[in-house]
């Protein structure tokens, strides 16, 4: 008998897209060797660097290089299972599992267990169907559903086989000509960006107080061997400030190189072997969620950042990265290769790096003038794990006098008693604005004369009071609420803001060249204080905050009460929701990088219940331009399951064919005025789900009268179908229980 939504259909399949279950991003990769990464070298710039320690040889040469030959190949597979499970859908799925039968590879009861690409492979494996390098008839099977996973499996086939066979001669003259061509000259765009990383290290040393953790010893100790270093954490446990100074460590006193800062994972394709750069992302693949088009060119570019931070070179070149922790543990297996594994991790939130007397030492550099701890208070701060870093709270703590009244009390909830404290600030609107502005402005465009405000944005940051009383400046004239924007900010500088030197990439397509400029911006003095203020605004009017947010923060809205530290939104605010996602979506800059609507995006539309039904179907026209027919097939089944009759109508009328689980969820939703549309289509007197119930059995069972009527008067013939257990729509009846069904069933002109 049918047993709801995902138990009547013909094979079970992913519920979105299928990926292994391995962590690859945090798997310890046993049998590495990392010495000698740091060749020994005469060059002087190079020599204060300590070499690790060779004494210690587990085995032979030829056998580290044959466990490292399998570790790769080993590798090299699981980044082809993860490459294939990303690209099928739930109905290609069912498509592959019943080839995969067919073809009687793996017996019917052992596909029961198979969930996933990887359950499959080492089903394949376990049978002799498949070996490392060895994929013929998986492929011969994946490439029915999509040819593009043939162009994966030979990708990976290859370098499987140049593991155990080494590249061909062809390929080996092409490697030596390449490194015969390697550039010692560094790029001209790289320039600025190796200016502005020198100035930030010299401010930073010379205006920031600084203490030589565990942590700040333990990324040198992987620097030294690995040359490179990978600081995760959460927001304020001092990943950036580790960062800036492991690269004054290395250009200053080590004089390993030049330090360089880069924003786009894009630009590793300016650097080259042998450059002696100390290379630095800061919050690699984003802030809070992870930027799909940063992985993609991440990945891209893999092989070339092995080259450039991991092949012996004579000329060093490092790499300093910094990832938060929600954004390493989203990526799960999107970003392989052998910078992002736990060799070269420190992770600060780890209790490793969770000590007592740490904490009493940054207290005490933190300490504000004419303060001072009693060690009882010392003690008790020490226990506590707040919600935002502790370097970070010690900040924060030392700035602000109205959170050194709150004592030990602040250390318990920081983010409560910074909201706190920025809820009681009068420059709040200033605050608003440069939040909604993305975090920088530039400092020239708050001119009062500027044509440069936006004064949508300007409007919005004055109307919104986020402090509790009057608000005055909600009258001052346009030019005056920019200039209380400046002298606010200015005002607020060391504290809240800080205003940095910032270079500015363009291409004067005119005169086709390309241009630095460098301005000066406003910033936020730390990510805490701009997700603080995002948290007022989004509580005060959760419908502004929808509208107006910068996009980077659409991620801090949920509609789950229980989760901490974020704005929650209701379904009244779903309308406001979709339209904000369009505007997304339209967006030049989105449509640019590829970025488009989604089948999620479509089906949390058709999910959601709508007072305005107009509405919704307007919204899903917009999306569907961008899905493909089988993306529009899911929608149309959501639409049917969830009773959203005008959009599953719509998407019939624009000609997306219903399959067999369509009519199984029109009897789900209820809509009857759908299950008249569908009884044009063939489909519906011959729809099956697993189980072999048709539709009637369905309608029997979840109890619809008018649908039950229909169906017999339609297809009279469904009254006398059994299922796989013998069970005729009468049986539904008779076990659901409702009288009237069974009387509609029952009727003799469907039974004579």
């Amino acid at each position: 008998m049918p047993k709801g939504r995902g138990k009547g259909r013909k094979r079970k399949g992913p519920a979105q897209r299928v990926t292994p279950a391995r962590n690859v991003l945090s798997e310890d990769q046993p049998g590495t060797s990392t010495a000698g990464l740091i060749p020994a070298t005469d060059d002087p710039d190079t020599s204060q660097i300590s070499q690790p320690s060779q004494t210690s040889r587990p085995s032979t040469a030829s056998q580290q290089q044959q466990q490292q030959q399998e570790k790769n190949i080993r590798r090299h597979h699981t980044q082809m299972i993860i490459d294939l499970g990303d690209m099928f859908s739930p109905k290609q799925w069912r498509s592959i599992c019943n080839r995969v039968e067919m073809m009687k590879y793996v017996s019917t009861r052992d596909m029961g267990d198979v969930d996933s690409m990887e359950d499959l492979c080492k089903a394949l494996m376990r049978n002799g169907v498949i070996k490392h390098g060895e994929y013929s008839n998986l492929r011969e099977i994946l490439v029915t559903c999509d040819v593009e996973a043939g162009v994966i499996i030979d990708d990976y086939t290859e370098r499987i086989h140049q593991e155990r066979e080494g590249p061909s001669p062809a390929k080996q003259a092409k490697t030596r000509d390449q490194g015969q061509q390697y550039s010692t000259e560094i790029h001209p765009d790289l320039e600025p960006m190796i200016g502005t990383a020198k100035a930030r290290i010299k401010k930073e040393k010379e205006e920031k107080k600084f203490y030589p953790t565990k942590g700040f010893c333990d990324a040198k100790d992987k620097l030294q061997k690995n040359r490179v270093v990978v600081i995760k954490g959460n927001t304020g446990d001092g990943k950036t400030a580790i960062a800036v100074q492991l690269l004054h460590w290395l250009s200053e006193e080590q004089q390993a190189g030049q330090p360089l800062q880069i924003h786009k994972i894009e630009d590793l394709r300016l650097l080259a072997p042998k450059l002696k750069l100390i290379t630095y992302i800061d919050d690699i693949f984003g802030e809070k969620n992870v930027s799909k088009t940063d992985v993609q060119e991440w990945n891209k570019r893999i092989s070339d950042v092995e080259t450039l931070f991991v092949d012996k070179q004579t000329q060093t070149n490092f790499l300093i990265v910094t990832i938060r922790n929600e954004v390493f543990n989203s990526l799960q297996k999107r970003s392989p290769g052998t910078i992002l594994i736990k060799d070269n991790i420190i992770d600060l939130s780890s209790h490793t790096y969770q000590f007592a007397e740490e904490k009493k030492e940054l207290l005490e550099l933190y300490k504000p003038k004419h303060f001072s701890w009693t060690d009882q208070e010392k003690k008790q701060i020490s226990t506590y794990a707040p919600n935002i870093g502790f370097p970070q709270c010690c900040q924060l703590f030392y700035n602000s006098e109205e959170l050194q009244k709150e004592r030990v009390r602040f250390f318990e909830n920081p983010f409560y008693f910074l909201n706190e404290a920025l809820s009681r600030l009068q420059e709040c609107s200033a605050l608003l604005y440069l939040f909604l502005n993305g975090g920088m402005i530039r400092v020239n465009d708050l001119d009062p004369n500027s044509k440069k405000v936006d004064e949508k944005l300007l409007e919005e940051a004055f109307e919104i009071n986020l402090i509790d009383g009057e608000d005055y400046r909600t009258k001052l004239t346009y030019k005056k609420k920019v200039g209380f924007v400046k002298e606010t900010l200015e005002k607020l500088l060391g504290f809240l803001v800080v205003k940095e030197t910032h270079f500015r990439f363009y291409v004067d397509f005119v005169a086709k060249e390309k241009h630095w400029s460098v301005e000066d911006v406003y910033r936020f003095n730390h990510d805490s204080i701009y997700v603080a203020v995002a948290f007022l605004y989004g509580k005060v009017t959760p419908i502004g905050y929808i509208q107006n947010c910068p996009s980077k923060s659409l991620s801090y809205l949920t509609t789950s009460e229980t989760t901490a530290n974020m704005i929650v939104i209701s379904s009244d605010h779903y309308t406001e929701m979709c339209e904000r996602l369009l505007r997304e979506f339209e967006c030049k800059e989105y449509l640019y990088e590829g970025i488009k609507p989604h089948k999620d995006t479509a089906v949390s539309l058709v999910s959601g219940h709508w007072n305005d039904s107009n509405k919704q179907v307007c919204l899903l026209k917009k999306i569907v331009v961008y899905l493909n027919d089988e993306t529009k097939l899911d929608v149309l089944n959501k639409a049917c399951s969830r009773s959203a009759e005008e959009c599953a109508l719509y998407l019939l009328c624009e000609g997306v064919e219903p399959d067999e689980d369509t009519v199984m969820c029109v009897v789900e939703g209820r809509s009857e005025e759908v299950l008249r549309k569908l009884l044009q289509y063939d489909v519906t007197p011959i729809a099956r789900d697993f189980d072999s119930n048709n539709v009637l059995h369905w309608a029997c069972v979840y109890e619809r009268d008018e649908m039950v009527t229909l169906l017999c008067d339609t297809y009279p013939h469904l009254v006398h179908d059994t299922n796989m257990s013998g069970f005729t729509p009468i049986h539904a009846a008779a076990f659901g229980g409702k009288c009237s069904v069974f009387q509609i069933v029952e009727r003799p002109k469907y039974w004579d």
